[in-house]
């Protein structure tokens, strides 16, 4: 018998990695007009009912662990957990408290404990544990996307975008918190390696998540292979359109994940 992984795509997990694991990604929304994004939501309870029961339908389904987007940057947690209330406990929901692989190393790690048997409580368990201790890291070029989508209040916006700043945020814990200032791209990418690589205490999954060009994102990637002993778990993903649209063209964050399943390998 078997748990089932659900999550959204603010998880960022590759295609591929959904598709080894049998895990379920739901698209987060966006309203186009004239092919521009001109707002973006969260899932809605009937969408999630719907995934839960289809997936419960399955004779090998035991239970589901739900994981999504930080509470306080969406109402798809919420929504969630109102989906969950229609089947009676199994379905355990989780805020992740942090958008990015965070939630996607997470979910990997709990969909590879439940291929080996775990239980719903283990593997919401296991994913509770390594969403706590999971950080994001985020440069932008500007505040003015995030204070558009509602991600930021003007002061903020204002104190992060003064005198042509290139600020850098901390998410955890569901907070979202201006942790540096740079004036430049580079310095801007040098501070955001620098309190990146101070998360890295132990074994982990880090994720360079970027917006704009992928060689500034690769070249950021390559100097933490060499400052690491596990190089091969170093990835490149691309900012997904409705985190995109938050973010702002040229935004680099880099997601740092501990490894907290003894078991856990690369998906192939």
């Amino acid at each position: 018998m078997t748990i089932r992984l659900v999550t959204d795509s603010a998880a960022q997990l590759p295609e591929s990695w959904a598709e080894s694991m049998d895990v379920t990604v739901l698209d987060l929304h966006q309203t186009v007009d004239d092919g521009q994004v001109e707002a973006t939501s969260g899932l809605a309870p009937h969408e999630l009912e719907e995934t839960y029961r289809e997936l419960l339908e399955r004779e090998d389904t035991t239970g589901i662990v739900s994981v999504h987007i930080a509470s306080k940057l969406s109402r798809t947690w919420e929504s969630a957990a109102e989906a969950a209330g229609s089947f009676g406990g199994r379905v355990a929901v989780i805020d992740s408290q942090n958008v990015g692989m965070t939630i996607g190393g997470a979910v990997a790690q709990g969909a590879q404990l439940a291929a080996n048997g775990g239980s719903l409580v283990a593997v919401s368990g296991l994913v509770e544990k390594v969403v706590r201790r999971s950080t994001t890291w985020l440069s932008v070029d500007k505040m003015d996307s995030l204070r558009r989508g509602g991600r930021v209040g003007a002061a903020f916006a204002l104190f992060g975008g003064v005198l042509s700043s290139k600020p850098i945020l901390r998410i955890r814990g569901g907070n979202l918190t201006l942790a540096a200032k740079t004036r430049t791209v580079t310095k801007a990418l040098d501070k955001l390696r620098l309190l990146a690589r101070e998360e890295l205490t132990g074994d982990a999954l880090v994720t360079v998540h970027y917006s704009g060009d992928i060689e500034i994102a690769e070249n950021l990637a390559q100097e933490f292979r060499k400052e690491t002993t596990f190089p091969e778990r170093i990835l490149v993903v691309k900012i997904e359109p409705v985190l995109a649209w938050h973010a702002g063209d040229n935004a680099i964050a880099v997601s740092v994940c501990p490894l907290e399943y003894s078991e856990f390998t690369l998906p192939g």
